[in-house]
């Protein structure tokens, strides 16, 4: 297992944006070597992802990601039998500065299976990481999908818990506004925040469409509500609606990489002393990021304002 002090790390979009798919990151380094940093999200049921790799720089340097992109690397993605053999494997080639895709129609991603990255740089790095598929997340119902903001009645998914790891089931919330933000204005689209961002927004200052998604904490076993017939139900957090409207609510089950690099980044926020910087683990050989996985499941959340505003 690696792991990597967080100022190597600035990942400024943590996924679950799950996203969590999830969105692009900025990588920067304190420490004078480099190292090529990882960023891969495997969704189950969904096509293999593309693969992007950048290699940190230093604090004090701009980060340029054209400049930073790791070009003409060596990359495949292997699906794994039980013995760690590899059963298929799946080249990948470079599209854009830093981005590789499947060279074949990419299949879907086989929920409980296990998956290698394997990566040699034209300077003969040579980064390795792997990942199991979290099972699909069995959906019983969806209750609440027309609510008013934080009324009496909260967007809530009843579950069956996804097959047990090492760990206790965690899950995340990623929120994402169906607003149209191409044909509405900034001053239109600000009219539909809700009250939390609409006070934290500034136009001089934000970009309004960088709250268009949105993630929950992760989720643990003392925060469901347990039913008698084995099922969980969980509330779907009123911060994460950004927007009035409708709402994609995917609710999402981590693998273990992405589980560790998540709370122990969110650890960095809890109140440590000025410089105390706790290790992320990351998970990757040879190199540093996020080579994830997750099992994921949405549905439609409409939330109207209320009546007093």
């Amino acid at each position: 297992m690696h792991t990597a002090p967080l100022h190597w790390l600035a990942i400024a979009c943590i996924c679950l944006s799950l996203g969590i798919g999830l969105g692009g990151c900025d990588t920067v380094a304190t420490d004078p070597e480099s190292e090529v940093v990882v960023e891969a999200y495997l969704i189950a049921e969904e096509p293999l992802p593309p693969v992007r790799l950048m290699q940190s720089v230093a604090a004090t340097d701009r980060f340029d990601p054209e400049e930073a992109a790791v070009r003409g690397a060596n990359v495949v993605i292997q699906q794994l039998a039980s013995d760690g053999t590899a059963t298929a494997t799946y080249p990948y080639e470079e599209t854009t500065p830093g981005l590789y895709r499947s060279v074949d129609d990419p299949p879907p991603v086989i929920p409980r299976a296990r998956y290698r990255l394997d990566v040699t740089t034209t300077d003969d790095q040579q980064v390795r990481a792997e990942t199991t598929v979290p099972d699909t997340i069995e959906v019983i119902r969806i209750e609440n999908t027309d609510v008013v903001y934080q009324g009496p009645e909260q967007p809530q998914f009843t579950i069956r818990p996804t097959q047990a790891t090492e760990r206790q089931n965690v899950y995340a919330f990623s929120i994402t506004s169906l607003l149209d933000f191409d044909q509405r204005s900034d001053d239109e689209l600000a009219q539909e925040l809700t009250p939390f961002y609409a006070d934290v927004y500034d136009p001089d200052e934000d970009n309004i469409a960088e709250f268009r998604r949105g993630a929950s904490p992760l989720i643990n076993e003392r925060t469901f509500t347990r039913n008698d017939d084995g099922t969980i139900t969980l509330d779907v957090p009123w911060i994460g609606f950004a927007f009035y409207g409708q709402n994609d609510v995917a609710i999402n089950a981590p693998d273990e990489n992405y589980y560790d690099l998540v709370r122990t980044q969110d650890a960095q926020q809890g109140g440590l002393s000025p410089g105390e910087i706790p290790n992320v683990i990351d998970r990757i050989e040879g190199g540093t990021g996020i080579f994830g996985s997750l099992s994921r499941t949405s549905a439609t959340i409409t939330v109207e304002r209320p009546p007093e505003l």
